[in-house]
């Protein structure tokens, strides 16, 4: 019996001896591949992006403004920060370890074209780099990918699939408002029973005053500076997928919410109640072409105002 296990142990590492010379006689078969031109794009020639990860997204860079096409015929403002955060972490991405050039292996590493995501970047019309990237590796802090063209599939450190991986709506432009939070002096609630408005003085102080007459009134300085900042940074909670508009109507509005800058410039943020659920707020952006902008009712509760509500402690408001 001692004998069996000895040879059973003793086989097992010739067999992990031979395994891992195999392995690294592919490693070093290969080393010449250029990591360089795997996945680098100048970000300065870069003017559209294509990615797939279930359907494609398609963005483009428009006078200076990154674009997102939805249907291949509307096209709305792209989130400046997610484009920039994939071109940057492309770019920095690093391969650590060859692991296979079989093309029968491609789907088991999920860098087929099937499973995995590609990503494609474009300058000047000419393909900058094409590749796909596959799943997490086996310790979590490493994801398997391939270029466009080539059977070898390496393991790159860093998890990306949270990167690329995004339906077509999560790549728009969340933000609601376009001013400067320094720049945000007022802001107006208008309900279908009252109009509360919160005006930012030079000073710093807090005016709150509402309909009809609006006489202003010393404001709660803590609520009304939450409500400036909370609202100056303002963002979508999500969208309504292209071709479901029609959930939503503004046949009844529940609120109109207007910012308004130090240059008098002003923005409406129009909301209506979801029918099918208490958890979810409609809103849209009057004249702009966007899709209908969801709001979480938890995040639509921050930002409400009522006149009663925002008085500075002991002002009588009457």
């Amino acid at each position: 019996m001692k004998r069996k296990v000895l040879f059973l142990g003793g086989l097992f590492v010739v067999l992990l001896a031979v395994f891992l010379a195999l392995r690294s006689a592919e490693k070093k078969r290969l080393s010449e591949e250029s990591i360089h031109d795997f996945f680098w794009a100048d970000s300065n020639l870069i003017d559209s992006i294509a990615i797939k990860y279930g359907s494609w997204s398609y963005l483009y860079l428009e006078n200076g403004r990154w674009q997102m096409v939805i249907d291949s015929a509307l096209a709305y403002p792209a989130s400046i920060l997610e484009v920039s955060n994939v071109i940057r972490t492309t770019n920095e991405m690093v391969l650590t370890d060859l692991i296979s050039v079989n093309p029968a292996k491609r789907e088991k590493f999920n860098v087929d074209t099937i499973k995995g995501t590609v990503i494609q970047f474009f300058g000047g019309g000419e393909v900058l780099s094409d590749f796909i990237l596959g799943r997490i590796g086996q310790d979590f802090s490493h994801t398997y990918v391939r270029r466009q063209g080539s059977d070898s599939v390496f393991l790159a450190g860093g998890r990306f699939a949270g990167m690329y991986s995004k339906a077509p709506p999560q790549w728009m432009d969340r933000q609601v408002f376009d001013f400067e939070p320094r720049e945000l002096v007022q802001l107006r609630w208008k309900y279908p029973d009252q109009e509360t408005r919160l005006v930012r003085t030079e000073e710093g102080r807090y005016l709150v005053s509402r309909d009809p007459d609006f006489t202003p009134v010393p404001g709660d300085s803590a609520e009304s500076a939450y409500k400036f900042n909370y609202i100056s940074t303002l963002t979508f909670s999500a969208f309504l997928p292209s071709g479901r508009e029609g959930e939503a109507s503004f046949d009844d509005v529940i609120l109109s919410l207007t910012a308004i800058d130090s240059a008098g410039t002003s923005q409406e943020l129009v909301f209506a109640e979801d029918t099918t659920t208490a958890t979810r707020i409609f809103a849209i952006r009057p004249g702009q072409p966007r899709p209908v902008g969801i709001f979480f009712r938890s995040s639509y509760d921050r930002l409400t105002a009522r006149y009663e509500t925002m008085l500075a402690p002991d002002t009588d408001g009457t």
